[in-house]
């Protein structure tokens, strides 16, 4: 039986993407989940081995939020790094004995703005996906199963999203999800059965 592709096409509309949706065969050497090829959606197949409808729709928001505010941070970061570049022109040409130091000071600055701005722009774009989804839960389900996705590189078995753990832990303390007592250490919430099991509202 095909899966129902129709959330994820659903969610992409909300993003003003027209795309059909469709599973691929997985690329073990990427951890390519989703990709859009002209008006198709080009699902893993480990997406839906992995996770429920409602969170492989979780996932979907979760990359096209961070895919739009890692562009607009790009721009941000290009043009700091204009401002940073003119500026060390400018103290050069004020103070040539000191035009290595003004560059070498200039890539510095330009090199902490970007880190700033690449890593304010990721949390804030896993935040603003917590608000368009409306349940932090499934959201941190998702990433936290698909967090034990690999891909193999080399013959080596590489973490595919080494960067999801974190993000996922930083969403479970900013958002105040509950976890059971044996999950303190883990980036995943109490499942809703397990909450009404344990008497938790």
């Amino acid at each position: 039986m095909a899966a129902d592709l129709s959330g994820l096409e659903r969610t992409a509309a909300r993003f003003g993407l027209a795309l059909r949706a469709r599973t691929v065969e997985p690329d073990p050497r990427t951890a390519a989940w989703f990709t859009v090829r002209g008006d198709e959606l080009l699902v893993s197949e480990r997406v839906l081995e992995r996770l429920r409808p409602l969170e492989a729709e979780a996932l979907l928001l979760l990359q096209l939020v961070r895919a739009r505010a890692l562009r607009r941070a790009g721009l941000r970061i290009a043009g700091a790094t204009v401002l940073c570049t003119a500026a060390a022109a400018i103290g050069a040409m004020v103070a040539p004995a000191y035009a290595l130091a003004c560059f070498g000071g200039a890539g510095l600055l330009a090199l902490l703005l970007a880190m700033t701005l690449w890593s304010r722009a990721s949390m804030a774009a896993d935040d603003e996906s917590i608000v368009l989804f409306g349940d932090a839960d499934t959201v941190v389900r998702a990433m936290n199963m698909m967090n034990l996705d690999e891909i193999h590189v080399g013959g080596r078995k590489l973490a595919a999203r080494p960067d999801l753990r974190a993000r996922a832990d930083r969403l479970v303390r900013v958002h105040e999800l509950r976890l059971p007592p044996g999950m303190r250490h883990t980036a995943c919430p109490l499942p809703d059965d397990a909450r009404d099991a344990s008497g938790g509202g």
